[in-house]
């Protein structure tokens, strides 16, 4: 099925127009014959029945479900088509889907003109608040055929927080790098300080209690660490901690394994002082 905001728009007509009156399949063929606005009305119709916003009783009345229901209730176009854009990833499973997990620019450069379109249209496809960012880790636990996902929420949590120490830290806002790419080796993208203006590359791990004292350290983000450039990793620990234990690249090289013979490690589990 093909994505296009022409679509997705004329969904949002149709579905305020059924909720002012009572339709009739038959009533809707006869009075849009082959367009509704923008798009077809079979493709209108289409969308709407494959992502349930809309059924049809067996006299061929047509009503709306719950979920078209929550599109009439967002306060604005945007927001209506972050509700449609969510079920249609949920219902339809888009081959480009399967990308959302590595990040949000690893899908958005996958996917085609229209499929963009979609997602700046709903404000999307740029910045970093609060409801941006909630979208695209639903989309990506959708993805992965989970309803949730714990450990990324409590890893969010710990990188709101390292963007939040860095601005006060520095007086500038760093860029959130991992709601864009998953494949960096690293979380945000900071300044080594107020007067020094060098790109500092900061891995974030977060563990909920100060007796969880191990996190887990990629192959990849152990090649970012160990490369060129300023780099640091903050460790939070959520349950009574007001600050990040910082640690360096020489920290972390002690507890980083070798490879031998044919062996090569993909992931290390780094247990490390938390500073009580």
């Amino acid at each position: 099925m093909n994505l296009s905001v022409g679509v997705l728009y004329d969904c949002q007509k149709f579905i305020s127009l059924c909720h002012s009156r009572a339709f009739y399949l038959r009533e809707v063929r006869k009075a849009f014959c082959a367009r509704y606005d923008a798009a077809p009305i079979a493709a209108v119709l289409e969308m709407m029945q494959v992502c349930n916003w809309l059924e049809f009783a067996e006299d061929g009345r047509l009503s709306l479900t719950e979920r078209g229901l929550k599109i009439l209730s967002a306060h604005d176009e945007p927001a209506a088509l972050r509700v449609q854009l969510m079920d249609f990833i949920e219902l339809t499973k888009p081959t480009w889907s399967g990308r959302i997990p590595y990040g949000r620019d690893e899908m958005l450069r996958f996917v085609s003109d229209d499929v963009n379109q979609c997602f700046r249209e709903a404000r999307l496809s740029t910045g970093y608040d609060r409801e941006v960012v909630a979208f695209w880790d639903r989309a990506a636990a959708l993805s992965r055929g989970r309803n949730g996902d714990a450990l990324l929420q409590i890893g969010r949590e710990g990188e709101t927080l390292s963007i939040e120490w860095e601005v006060a830290r520095t007086g500038r806002t760093p860029v959130w790098k991992a709601v864009d790419s998953n494949l960096a080796g690293y979380d945000i993208l900071s300044v080594v300080s107020r007067d020094d203006l060098t790109p500092l590359k900061i891995e974030v791990k977060a563990v909920k209690r100060k007796d969880e004292r191990a996190f887990y350290l990629t192959r990849n983000e152990w090649t970012c660490a160990s490369g060129f450039g300023a780099y640091a990793l903050h460790l939070w620990i959520l349950d009574g901690r007001s600050e990040p234990i910082v640690h360096s690249a020489e920290d972390l090289r002690q507890h980083v394994p070798l490879d031998q013979g044919d062996g090569e490690w993909q992931t290390v589990m780094v247990s490390v002082p938390t500073g009580a």
